[in-house]
């Protein structure tokens, strides 16, 4: 099911939706996005809708009403038409074929109308019109005409306001109409504010006032209700109101982490708003029936349509009803209680310095409030940032981040929590494998995690407290510290650069230095040793003598001292690395060592430029180096192949092999202290790779890295090798 965050009218329809869910048997998924074309940073939760797809579910219900009302019907249609082939059933409007869960919405108005008209005698009644995109509200002004029509009284345009707007959700709205009887005032509910027709406003307070106003629903008439108060107008001596939805006094039970039932009271107030109670709950639980119904194949009505209720208090003018005794709700005590859980919750998870710690406090958290099961998942890129895989050109923070592939942080059921970094996985599928799948029928709750205009991921929350603002809470914590922890992650990664860039620079102070002074040294002593030794043939002397085979000694470990100082300096200060490319580099490094140990090496790649980043290369490099070191150390080779390979799957794909001809090992029985092995398996680990050792007593041995999408692509900005 496709929803809003499930705050008032949508969380009655949304535990309505739940118990039907229940009671048939069926696992309900509700996705908490917004609607379309919503403004600011609240289109970004509705990148949840982008997981809805046929590989995770069997049907879909959508609140077509709540998700198209920024957007033309047309425009919704065609937004709809990427969840095909799924039935799906439509809530409150028309949505191509499929079939549609509506209220009397007409006939719910044209009741309080009438009431209005046969209980208190109203001849000059008002309208207050909703959003144009609301097919409902335009069939309650069509019973509002009707009620007028069939009481022979004329419906004046004057007292027709025009389409009033919605503000952001979340928001509160300041109506200030430059008089100073309406100097300005607060309107709305913490889930939906409202914008009056301040026009229609001013014709009431010049003019005769009407004698009533029906309004398109309990928030506008809230909203004109407190703007009419400000400037002296009463209600009702004055003015009768009438709304619709009862969501001023409906309220579900969400004062407890428990769930039992679900209450309705009426709280009264200020106003005690007379209203046509709309069937959320009803809609929720017929629409799950549908949806079970067109997956099973049987046939459905292809409207349905269900009452609404004319519920009389006291802004019409009605005396107010007899008092009924007061629904068990937990005191104010256990509210506060509930509050500061979920306050102790948010500063557990925004404490979290690591992905790792994060992913242990959040079962314990979930605990806390009675969530038996969660997953956390995050999108590929932020993967790859929280796992240590620096990959700054190919991700960059002013690209759109990519939805289509995940990583599963966390699996948490049945008070069990597993911590895992799977392998990235489509997104539409969720979960990976089969983790969706419980013994018995399960409610989750889907929600996207942003921040800002970065997405980070999404949770999926089985079904705890029927407390709809809790699920929205935890996105909003959670969110938050998947945030501070990439920054904090990025900040480490920064550091971790800067100080390889001082190492680096170290190394190439000490490299020039060697280079200026022993490696000159050396060379020096090569030729001097060299200028004694032909000296002393032209002087005669016995080759055989201590003298001629002394200075030969000499010259061969001054010359072996020499071929090993420009290893170390090549090591220290790789110059092809970043100048030529990591295949260049190899290159001469193997040439180096080819020529001091007298044996062959071979450099195999297809291509001498690889699209790599920097640090990349750094690292595949520094692991050759070991590999080679490695090999000539222990395994005493006639030959050693280097081979850099792009296999076709999977896509964007190196492999690294270094293999020699020499003496081999067991790969099971590496003894402690070989840091070689460990080092080169860590440098591939942090690459996103797989390190591979082939290898046995008496054969040789190949070690491989196996690097799964590090080639950037060649159209990838930066993808140009350094140098070229």
């Amino acid at each position: 099911m496709l929803q809003q965050e499930l705050l008032e009218i949508f969380a009655e329809q949304w535990l309505g939706a739940v118990d039907a869910a229940r009671a048939h048997q069926c696992d309900l998924i509700t996705f908490c996005g917004g609607s379309l074309a919503a403004p600011g940073f609240r289109g970004q939760a509705n990148v949840i809708y982008d997981l809805v797809s046929p590989q995770a579910l069997d049907a879909l219900i959508i609140w077509t009403t709540v998700l198209g009302i920024n957007v033309s019907h047309e425009q919704l249609a065609e937004y709809c038409r990427r969840f095909d082939p799924l039935p799906v059933v439509s809530v409150e409007q028309p949505l191509g074929a499929a079939p549609v869960v509506s209220m009397a919405n007409r006939r719910g108005m044209y009741e309080a109308v009438s009431h209005l008209i046969e209980a208190h005698g109203h001849r000059r009644i008002a309208f207050l019109r909703g959003p144009a995109a609301h097919v409902g509200i335009e069939e309650r002004y069509q019973g509002y005409l009707d009620a007028m029509a069939d009481h022979g009284l004329p419906a004046d345009p004057e007292l027709v306001s025009a389409h009033a707007g919605t503000a952001s959700a979340g928001a509160f709205t300041l109506f200030g109409l430059g008089s100073h009887h309406t100097r300005g005032i607060i309107s709305g509910s913490a889930s939906s504010a409202v914008r009056l027709d301040e026009a229609w406003i001013r014709r009431l307070l010049t003019g005769p006032l009407p004698d009533a106003v029906a309004a398109a629903n309990d928030g506008f008439a809230v909203a004109a209700m407190s703007v009419l108060a400000s400037a002296g107008v009463r209600t009702p001596e004055d003015i009768a109101f009438v709304g619709f939805d009862d969501s001023v006094n409906a309220s579900t039970d969400d004062l407890g982490f428990h769930s039992g039932p679900r209450h309705r009271p009426d709280p009264g107030g200020v106003w005690s708003l007379t209203t046509v109670r709309a069937p959320f709950h009803q809609l929720g639980w017929r629409a799950v029936e549908v949806a079970r119904a067109l997956v099973l194949g049987q046939s459905v009505p292809e409207v349905n349509v269900l009452p609404t209720e004319l519920v009389v208090r006291t802004s019409c003018g009605c005396p107010a009803a007899v008092s009924q005794p007061p629904s068990a709700v937990p005191s104010a005590v256990v509210v506060e209680q509930r509050n500061q859980i979920m306050r102790d919750v948010g500063q557990e998870l925004i404490t979290a310095v690591d992905v790792a710690g994060l992913v242990r406090t959040l079962p314990d958290e979930l605990v806390k409030i009675g969530i038996p099961g969660a997953h956390l998942a995050v999108y590929e890129s932020v993967a790859n940032s929280l796992g240590g895989t620096p990959r700054p050109q190919q991700d960059r923070p002013t690209q759109p981040t990519s939805t289509a592939r995940s990583r599963l942080l966390l699996s948490y059921a049945d008070s069990v929590a597993t911590e895992e970094a799977t392998d990235l996985f489509p997104s539409v599928q969720l979960v990976p494998g089969n983790r969706l799948g419980r013994s018995s029928p399960t409610s989750l709750v889907a929600t996207p995690l942003y921040f800002k205009d970065q997405q980070l991921g999404y949770a999926l929350f089985e079904l705890g407290p029927e407390i709809g603002w809790i699920y929205a809470a935890l996105r909003d914590q959670l969110s938050t510290a998947l945030h501070h922890v990439l920054m904090v992650e990025r900040e480490r990664a920064a550091l971790a650069a800067l100080e390889e860039a001082h190492r680096r620079e170290e190394r190439q102070r000490l490299a020039s230095e060697l280079h200026d002074s022993v490696s000159q040294a050396l060379f020096s002593m090569t030729l001097h040793t060299r200028a004694l030794e032909l000296a002393a043939r032209r002087e005669g002397i016995d080759p055989g003598s201590p003298l001629p085979r002394g200075l030969a000694a000499l010259r061969e470990l001054t010359q072996g001292a020499l071929s090993e100082m420009r290893v170390l300096i090549f090591q220290l200060r790789p110059e092809a690395l970043h100048q030529d490319g990591l295949v260049a580099a190899v290159r001469k490094h193997a040439a180096a060592i080819a020529a001091r140990d007298g044996f062959e090496i071979s450099v195999q790649a297809a291509k001498d430029h690889l699209p790599l980043d920097e640090q990349a290369e750094t690292e595949l490099f520094r692991l050759v180096q070991e590999a080679v070191h490695n090999s000539v150390k222990h395994a005493r080779p006639s030959r050693i192949d280097i081979r850099f390979r792009e296999p076709a799957e999977p896509a964007r794909a190196l492999v690294v092999e270094v293999a020699d001809d020499g003496v081999g090992f067991d790969p099971d029985l590496i003894e402690p202290g070989h840091l070689g092995l460990k080092t080169m398996r860590e440098r591939t680990e942090r690459l996103g790779g797989r390190f591979v050792i082939d290898s046995s007593a008496t054969g040789p041995t190949t070690v491989r890295a196996v690097l799964p999408g590090i080639l950037r692509s060649r159209t990838d900005p930066g993808s140009t090798p350094a140098g070229a």
